[in-house]
């Protein structure tokens, strides 16, 4: 009996899950310092879940064209990207996160 417990604790405990930042990473401010405009502050996020084995970065590519969507006939100025995974069992979560102004 104390050896079945013993493994369920064990079993249980073997589902943790990590979280890691690998990059951030800040564009340029200087159009924003010289306007001396109040730009409007957009966030985008797009994830994308693996099993076993990545494949393909293209949620990136859907996240900065959000990102250029939001600000649609203005310029974009101080871009930052976050660039997150969430580690499960078998299985990881990537997410990229794009924050900037539009002016």
């Amino acid at each position: 009996m104390k050896m079945i417990i013993a493994m369920l604790i064990l079993f249980s405990f073997s589902f943790g899950c990590a979280k890691s930042i690998h990059q951030y990473n800040a564009g340029d401010f200087s159009h924003y310092n010289r306007t001396k405009k109040r730009g409007e502050l957009v966030k985008v996020t797009e994830t994308k879940q693996y099993i076993f084995a990545k494949f393909d970065n293209s949620f990136v590519d859907v996240a900065y064209s959000k990102l250029k969507n939001k600000c649609k006939g203005k310029k974009i100025t101080g871009v930052s990207s976050n660039y997150l995974t969430d580690l499960g069992f078998f299985s990881f979560k990537e997410r990229i996160i794009f924050t900037g102004y539009c002016i």
